[in-house]
């Protein structure tokens, strides 16, 4: 049995960005600051991830 993983995205928020994600109880997560630069987001996106081992998750500049 593998464990989800819950990976940190950059969310756009008004003129700005957020790092958020779906949460593992159903509910949605959100981190605590807001950036006017989504480089700025991707990096704390990039740093909670890689705190929990995610190292698969989508980037916020790759285009689809």
């Amino acid at each position: 049995m593998t464990e989800a993983k819950y990976p940190w995205v950059v969310v756009v928020v008004g003129d700005g960005y957020a790092v958020a994600r779906n949460g593992r109880d159903g509910f949605p997560e959100m981190g605590n600051h807001y950036y006017p630069e989504a480089c700025d987001a991707q990096e704390e996106a990039d740093w909670r991830n890689e705190s929990e081992g995610i190292t698969d998750a989508p980037r916020f500049d790759e285009e689809d």
